[in-house]
């Protein structure tokens, strides 16, 4: 017998991998840039094309160092007369500083909007007909993955919030949230990179645009997709037996690399994992802290 709690869990899970889900992301930072130079500055800030939005329109980018290593990850969408930047809360004050330090002598006006500006998740394959029933004006509509991300105020999404939920879709919280991301292999940035990890050994190219020209850490993103020198790889994992975030992974006495995150699988009956492996190993089968386990293709 399950206990409530995990029933719960579960349906909120199939619901994220069958129907629609809605989730309350609304900690999630928010930075706002205004003033002629922001289009141009932002394009120097981030991997991707901010220069090729047009209003309305929005990219996945992450934010690099010199060298590559990746510092955060972030959604940008363009209105007509600002850009905002969407980041996970972890991620905000220090964003916030390093952006502020790059504005010299541009004609860019940054402020940090969170409070006023929250976010819901609606994620899942009927997330489109949950929609198709919801007064969606006043909202900003970001595509991801699995859904879209819908930024209001906070009292504008509580009113959507209600339709959404009359439309179908069932609440769902971290837990169930993390076992389909991680089922899906969709990073998570701080969690499944580091300072240590460059944007190339994600695997993510929806972050990345390779002729968009001079941006921080461009010269290595692109020597390193030129003469193809990645060693490791984001790679999906799963098991019948317990994974967690740290463990190794392993070929016989080959040390092949570490899993960065990891969650039981109601759907699998499995664990999942996310992990760096040397991309040398082309086997579907390692193990991780000495248990079996299968690669899986993200």
């Amino acid at each position: 017998m399950l206990y409530p709690e995990v029933v719960e869990r579960n349906s909120e899970y199939f619901a994220l991998r069958d129907g629609a889900a809605v989730l309350d992301f609304s900690s999630r930072g928010k930075i706002a840039f205004t003033g002629d130079d922001r289009v141009r500055w932002l394009h120097g800030m981030v991997s991707n094309d901010v220069k090729g939005l047009a209003a309305g329109q929005g990219c996945y980018a992450f934010v690099l160092d010199a060298q590559g290593h990746i510092r955060a990850d972030v959604n940008i969408f363009a209105e007509p007369d600002r850009l905002i930047v969407d980041c996970a809360p972890e991620f905000t004050e220090s964003l916030a500083a390093l952006f502020d330090r790059f504005i010299i002598m541009d004609q860019v006006e940054m402020s940090v909007v969170t409070a006023e500006m929250g976010t819901l998740a609606v994620e899942g394959p009927k997330t489109g007909e949950v929609l198709s029933h919801v007064n969606l004006a006043g909202i900003i509509q970001y595509s991801v993955p699995r859904g879209v991300w819908l930024w209001a105020s906070p009292s504008r999404l509580a009113e959507a919030r209600a339709e959404i939920e009359k439309a179908g879709a069932v609440p769902a919280g971290d837990q169930a949230y993390e076992a389909m991301r991680i089922e899906a292999g969709i990073l998570r940035a701080g969690v499944d990179t580091d300072e240590s990890i460059i944007a190339n050994e994600t695997g993510c190219l929806r972050a990345l645009h390779f002729t968009k020209g001079c941006y921080i850490g461009q010269e290595i993103v692109e020597r390193v997709r030129s003469r193809g020198q990645v060693k490791r790889i984001l790679t999906g994992f799963s098991s019948e037996s317990e994974i967690v975030p740290g463990s190794r992974i392993a070929w016989g006495d080959d040390d092949l690399g570490r899993i960065t995150s990891a969650a039981f699988s109601p759907g699998l009956q499995s664990w999942v994992a996310l992990g760096y492996m040397r991309r040398s190993h082309a086997g579907g089968e390692v193990t991780i802290d000495g248990h079996q386990a299968t690669v899986r293709s993200i």
